[in-house]
């Protein structure tokens, strides 16, 4: 008797399994295959010739080129003609300071780059040293169908050279610059390159990426989904009133020593601009919070949001500052209960919204954090019985993505 084959759809959806997550797009490590996933997956492409191309696409989905193994993965390419891996490569990222190497400028430019297929979509640089790397260490020209880019880690690099990298992505549509050190914001010149028309999203975290900032926003290129962790607040609120009714989705990550000098003239006209905002998500203090959702439901600012999420610190106790008196300089330990009431009265009556999503970070770690977890959760549900009678509000203890996005 035959046995009828497994259809391909069904071995795609089986090998998923082994490692969720694997083929959706890069944000932090957490989407790399493990040790174990990837020796499982690798086995499953012995089953049957079938099973071969679902398996190699999970595999090889995401390569990773750090600078223990740079030379190793080099020599892989003596017969490049055999490589069948290649065109299932979708993610190429150089990290553990490989991106800053000499590898890149004697190995990678002149011997490996030209057998990378277009199909490779997404490149990550995480430069990880103080040295000054060499004008050509970001070697872009390579990849010319990349549509994400994610320039992340600690560098000691110039605005021009970072400006030209990004710029040399004729189809990019996400960017996310995660940069530690403050670039060499030497003037560019009148005539320098611009990011391409087709950039749609926008992640901008750490004091080296002010300056990318100011220069996307010169270029005046329109984008729908934006990410901020705040440090100049006149410059982000400028961008974002940019964007007009193009934004549909906004996070905005505030410090715990953000100057707040001038707030409410800020606020008084922040987001007013962005009438077609969907999804909001605020990383601050809770009454920063309520400071500028009243701000923007008082002056209509807020039409069809669908989707606020709001994401506070854990609070902390007096437990907590016997164990660490320092904390105090960081962490508010003011009760969270009074602005999670304000909320709940303000966002009552907003119709549209879908979700109202509350989300903790934790002060130890998310172990501890999620033993918490349904104490957390009463304490927001008491406090908001206002959306909890519509049935919107969701308590979280981590948020969902890339979660150093919202760590300072």
């Amino acid at each position: 008797m035959a046995v009828a084959p497994i259809p391909l759809e069904l071995v795609e959806l089986i090998i998923s399994f082994l490692h969720p997550g694997s083929l959706n797009p890069l944000n932090g490590d957490g989407n790399f295959l493990n040790k174990s996933s990837a020796s499982t997956t690798a086995k499953c492409a012995l089953v049957c010739r079938a099973w071969l191309p679902p398996s190699r696409r999970i595999l090889f989905y995401r390569v990773h080129i750090g600078q223990s193994k740079a030379y190793g993965f080099a020599r892989l390419f003596t017969r490049p003609d055999r490589l069948t891996f290649l065109p299932f490569i979708r993610e190429v990222a150089f990290q553990h300071g490989i991106a800053e190497h000499t590898w890149m400028q004697s190995v990678f430019k002149r011997k490996l780059a030209k057998h990378f297929p277009p199909s490779v979509k997404t490149l990550v640089f995480k430069g990880f040293s103080s040295r000054k790397p060499t004008p050509e260490a970001l070697h872009c020209t390579a990849f010319t169908g990349i549509t994400r880019f994610e320039l992340r880690g600690s560098w000691n690099l110039a605005l021009s050279e970072a400006v030209k990298c990004i710029a040399s992505f004729p189809v990019l549509e996400v960017l996310e610059v995660k940069l530690v050190l403050e670039l060499d914001q030497t003037r560019l010149p009148a005539a320098a390159d611009q990011p391409a028309a087709t950039l749609r999203s926008a992640t901008f975290v750490g004091r080296g990426a002010q300056p990318v900032v100011a220069w996307v926003q010169a270029s005046g290129v329109p984008v729908t989904a934006l990410r901020f962790s705040v440090t100049d607040m006149v410059s982000i609120v400028q961008y974002t009133a940019q964007q007009g009714p193009l934004l549909s989705s906004l996070s905005l990550a505030f410090g715990p020593n953000l100057d707040e000098r001038g707030h409410p003239l800020l606020l008084r006209d922040f987001l007013k601009h962005n009438t077609r905002l969907k999804t909001l998500t605020i990383r601050a203090s809770p009454a920063q919070i309520v400071s500028i959702i009243s701000s923007a439901i008082n002056r209509h600012a807020l039409p069809e949001l669908e989707v606020l999420r709001i994401i506070v610190q854990e609070p902390i106790t007096q437990n907590d500052l016997a164990a660490q008196p320092f904390w105090r300089t960081y962490y508010d330990e003011a009760p969270r209960e009074p602005h999670y009431r304000e909320l709940d009265r303000l966002l009552e009556p907003h119709a549209v919204l879908r979700r109202l999503i509350v989300t903790h970070l934790p002060l130890y770690g998310p172990t501890e954090l999620r033993a918490r977890e349904s104490e957390l959760e009463a304490s927001v549900m008491e406090a908001m019985p206002l959306c909890v009678a519509r049935g919107v509000v969701e308590v979280d203890t981590e948020p969902e993505g890339d979660s150093s996005f919202w760590r300072f």
